[in-house]
Order: structure tokens, then sequence, then C-alpha cells
């Protein structure tokens, strides 16, 4: 089952608590979608991973990322980038699978400043 982590000290479960809100903030359903509140948005590469990955959490349709939509009226959690599916409500531990996966840093899109090269020189006026 995938739905607990066993640890053996106090220090391991905080680093698993720790791990598991690395990105994770929390759930809701918002009539029959399934959304989840992430801290980092993904990279578009580990979205495309994640259709075919965990497809069959899906009941139809789509892995979806967006930002708040005031529609909501989740003011609190406005900074909250979303995945949103239609999960099939079984497959907890596939769920928790997901989650594990969106809290790995290398799937989190990076700022556009840090994805650019950055100039050790000035630029020189003309």
């Amino acid at each position: 089952m995938n739905l607990m982590k066993l640890v053996y000290s106090a220090d391991e479960a905080v680093a698993e608590i720790n791990r598991f809100y690395s990105n994770f903030h929390s759930s809701r359903w918002l009539k029959n979608t399934f959304v989840i509140r992430m801290h980092h948005a993904l990279s578009e590469q580990a979205l495309n991973a994640l259709q075919d990955r965990f497809a069959g959490l899906r009941l139809s349709g789509d892995f979806q990322q967006y930002g708040h939509q005031d529609e909501y009226d989740e003011a609190q959690f406005s900074h909250l980038t979303r995945l949103a599916f239609t999960f099939n409500g079984r497959n907890h531990g596939r769920l928790r699978e997901l989650v594990d996966c969106i809290n790995l840093e290398e799937n989190w899109a990076r700022p556009a400043h840090s994805q650019q090269a950055r100039r050790t020189e000035p630029v020189k006026s003309m």
C-alpha cells in the first residue's frame, strides 16, 4: 500500500511531513473535479509525463494546471497553482504517488529569470 510511509523515528517523521508539503499544499473537490493546490507550478515536461504515468487516476480528460480563479472565492489561496482532474475517487495509494511526484523539485517549473543565461559583462552602449 502506497498511501502511508512507515518511519522509525521522530526525525524521520518530521522529514516525511516536510517532504509531503514541499509542494503539495492542500486539495479539495469542486463539483466533479479534484483540485490539488501547489506552492510551485509543474514544468511542462512534468505535466506531460503525468498524463501517461497517472492516467488511471482520471475518469476522463487530462490533468490541467492553472492559477487562481476568482469565482471560487479563495483569496487566502490565490498565490497557489492548481492541478485539476476528474479523480476516480479510488486508488488513494496511487494518488499519494502523484503527490510524491509533484513534490519532486526536479518537476517544478523554473522561474523565467533562472532559465535565462545571465550576462557577466555589462552591455556596451552604442
